[in-house]
């Protein structure tokens, strides 16, 4: 198998092992993936980027603490033990 497939098949398992441990509130981000997902119309989800917009909501919402408040130090500690 090319690389590149190989990568497109392994990338999720080792996102479900790895990203738990980071310290990334995974059922959160899930949670607000799924929320951004049901309030957008169905002829928008279609779209090939879609999943792109889906990404930088999530994005977004992992810069703000569990008040709803930007958290930047602890999205920088995340980042920095993911990167690990």
């Amino acid at each position: 198998m090319p690389e590149e497939r190989l990568t497109e098949l392994v990338l999720p398992l080792a996102s479900r092992w790895t990203l738990p441990d980071s310290g990334l509130d995974v059922v959160r981000l899930r949670e607000e993936a799924h929320v951004f997902v049901q309030a957008t119309p169905l002829s928008d989800r279609i779209l090939g980027c879609y999943v792109d917009q889906v990404a930088w909501w999530v994005s977004e919402r992992m810069l703000l603490g569990a008040d709803g408040e930007p958290d930047l130090e602890s999205a920088r500690a995340s980042l920095t033990t993911v990167r690990a």
